[in-house]
């Protein structure tokens, strides 16, 4: 059976919820993945992760180590994804990136402690 747009769309957003249920406590609790569909042939994922840092120097390094573990979570999470969708629909799904941004957010400092605390977030988007 061919899927229509609306349930192509509808039943990747059920394999890509995780926002209650199971899959909202799945993995780690330092990380998240939020999606979205931005218009029928674009998803968007969102990546959230905590690092603890003391100094710039090791926020240098926690942060190539955030990028390297983003990327490579991102791709496990897509990689389930299809899997996912083919078990739900019986169909085949793809993905393409097409961008990707990322940064940190400083969340807490204080002078008399030197642990820091800082969001790392990547925006990936994809086409399907």
């Amino acid at each position: 059976m061919l899927l229509t747009p609306d349930q192509k769309n509808s039943a990747l957003m059920q394999v890509l919820d995780t926002s209650w249920g199971r899959a909202s406590t799945s993995g780690a609790s330092t990380q998240s993945f939020k999606c979205d569909i931005i218009t029928n042939d674009v998803l968007r994922v969102r990546y959230t992760t905590v690092i603890c840092y003391d100094s710039s120097v090791t926020l240098n390094m926690q942060r190539e180590r955030a990028v390297n573990e983003s990327i490579r979570m991102t791709d496990s999470f897509m990689k389930n994804a299809k899997s996912q969708f083919n078990e739900l629909t019986g169909e085949r799904i793809s993905f393409k990136e097409l961008k990707s941004t990322d940064g940190l957010e400083a969340t807490s400092m204080s002078v008399s402690t030197p642990r820091k605390t800082a969001y790392y977030r990547r925006e990936t988007f994809f086409t399907f």
